[in-house]
């Protein structure tokens, strides 16, 4: 397939598309402080575009992107906006269930903010019981696993800071011109329920409260050379996952509190 894109394609080639192969990649993002040299898109930016290149290694459509996500704990800083949960579970349901009209029977969800999974989640298990297949990455997550045995990484600490090492450098790899390396910041919280678990435990304070810039980590440690290593991993291990979605069986329509096939 050369074109992906749904938002360019015309409804006709769309739905000769959609004949060949009821996939769609469904890019979430968000629209937050990144520190103070990476661009307040940078979540659904980089959803979009990794949403692209893995529509285009594996032959699989990819719908518009969803750029404002739940970011209430990063509220207050320059460029963030936020939807509330119920909102945005609200509006990705309508959107998988248009999805579902045009003829798609399987919706994979390439999810770039770690509060989008709640929402995301929820709408996944009301669509299996319709024979829906459905699948999330939570892609900053799987990108700091290749990261911690890269060998890459030169952050003694933070690692998977925000705004950190890892993450700017994926950004430097897919978006070079946006990025101000001359501005980055670095900032480490000091001692703090957050700050010692952060990423394995939620601890419910608002971003302002341990970081100042928005950033946590080491970003001048970071090079487009690692995020380009990171998001090759990263395309390799989807693109299989990819192609077995695309082979598993479509779940069985049930009642879903019962889990009952209907008569």
């Amino acid at each position: 397939m050369d074109n992906v894109l749904f938002a360019t394609m015309t409804s006709k080639k769309l739905r000769e598309a959609i004949e060949r192969d009821a996939t769609v990649i469904l890019p979430v993002g968000a629209t937050e402080v990144c520190g103070q040299h990476c661009p307040v898109g940078t979540d659904h930016l980089t959803a979009y575009e990794m949403a692209k290149r893995l529509g285009e290694r594996t032959g699989t459509l990819v719908a518009p992107d969803i750029p404002v996500g739940d970011s209430l704990p990063l509220m207050g800083f320059p460029g963030t906006l936020t939807v509330g949960t119920e909102t945005l579970y609200l509006y990705i349901r309508d959107i998988c269930l248009s999805l579902v009209s045009n003829g798609f029977q399987r919706i994979f969800f390439l999810n770039t903010h770690v509060y989008n999974v709640y929402p995301v989640d929820r709408v996944c298990r009301e669509l299996k019981p319709k024979g829906i297949l459905t699948a999330q990455v939570d892609f900053w997550r799987l990108i700091f696993q290749f990261a911690e045995t890269s060998g890459l990484v030169e952050s003694k600490k933070l690692m998977i800071g925000h705004g950190g090492e890892v993450n700017t450098s994926v950004v430097m790899a897919l978006f070079p011109e946006w990025v101000d390396l001359r501005e980055a910041q670095e900032e480490i919280p000091g001692p703090s329920l957050t700050a010692e678990y952060q990423g394995k435990i939620m601890t419910y304070r608002d971003f302002a409260d341990y970081s100042k810039t928005g950033t946590v980590g080491y970003p001048k440690l970071a090079t487009p050379e690692k995020g380009k290593a990171f998001v090759e991993k990263f395309l390799e291990y989807l693109s299989q996952f990819i192609r077995d979605f695309k082979a598993e069986p479509l779940p069985p329509k049930s009642d879903p509190l019962t889990k009952r096939k209907p008569v």
